[in-house]
Order: structure tokens, then sequence, then C-alpha cells
């Protein structure tokens, strides 16, 4: 994952901001992403590998997920 791999998909978070559902599950499938990408190569990311597994846990409390 690039700075302009996110960028990318920032630029289409902005196109679907008329459809607010639809831009805010982007984003939060990006935020996602980012923190599982940061976890996954902690040589390169140092101490900020560490926040991201721990932010990441949120993914393994079991209540309902959604957006209205």
């Amino acid at each position: 994952m690039t700075v302009s791999d996110i960028e990318k998909r920032v630029a289409l978070i902005d196109v679907a901001k008329s459809d607010p559902e639809k831009a805010h599950s982007a984003q939060d499938d990006l935020w996602l992403e980012v923190l599982q990408h940061i976890s996954q190569y902690p040589l390169a990311y140092g101490h900020a590998a560490q926040i991201a597994q721990a932010a990441l846990k949120t993914e393994e409390i079991d209540f309902p997920r959604w957006c209205a």
C-alpha cells in the first residue's frame, strides 16, 4: 500500500460524498485496510504497527455493525 493508493481511495470517497452512507462505508474500509497494512509490517512502521494492532482488536468485539 502506497500513499498514492490511499490518495486514489480518498478521491473515490470524495466522489461518493453525495451518498453519505456509501462514503462512510468506504472511509471505514480504507481505515481498516490502512491499519491492517501497518500492523503487518512492524519493521517498516515501528511503534505505529503496535498502535494499529491494538486498534484492530475492535474487530474481535462481537456487536452489530451497520450504517443507516
